[in-house]
């Protein structure tokens, strides 16, 4: 009883959407990692713009795959769906980075060497999106991405059957 439930849990269109949106965050956040530590290790930038570069990079990235991880294809909707997710997307870069500014101002007291600084700054931008990655899912799955009728309610299974196959 409990193996099948299970079977039909992760056989579910939502088991599809969590792997897929995980799948993008993933990608994403190597991206912005990636960003982030290439400019603050090599001086290139302060904490704040690494964090911002960090974030375009990683948020052009994860628009695209969250789109692909809803099954979304064509021209998003300006007020539905591309206007909330940037708006999202700039709340997360502000708290990324206030965290990371944060990091970046305790790391001297912490670590004396240069690259451990850096590498915790890293650490705290990704624990910063790792906390957001939970309410963002929230937010995509059941607000911006969720299927919707024409009057901008969510749809419910019974509104996808025609009455003549009801009882």
């Amino acid at each position: 009883m409990m193996n099948s439930a299970i079977r039909r849990l992760t056989r579910s269109r939502l088991a599809g959407i969590v792997s897929r949106y995980t799948a993008g965050s993933v990608i994403a956040a190597v991206v912005s990692e990636a960003t982030l530590l290439l400019l603050l290790g090599l001086h290139v930038t302060g904490p704040t713009g690494a964090t911002v570069a960090a974030w375009v990079a990683g948020a052009i990235t994860n628009y695209g795959l969250n789109r692909w991880a809803w099954g979304k294809r064509g021209r998003p909707r300006l007020w539905r769906e591309f206007v909330p997710y940037w708006i999202t997307a700039l709340v997360s870069l502000g708290v990324s980075i206030w965290s990371t500014d944060l990091a970046h101002s305790a790391a001297p007291a912490l670590f004396a060497d240069r690259t451990l600084q850096v590498a915790f700054v890293g650490f705290v931008f990704l624990v910063t999106y790792a906390v957001l990655f939970v309410g963002k899912f929230l937010l995509f799955h059941y607000v911006l991405f969720a299927d919707r009728d024409t009057s901008g309610r969510p749809r419910r299974s019974r509104d996808q059957v025609p009455n003549t196959t009801r009882a």
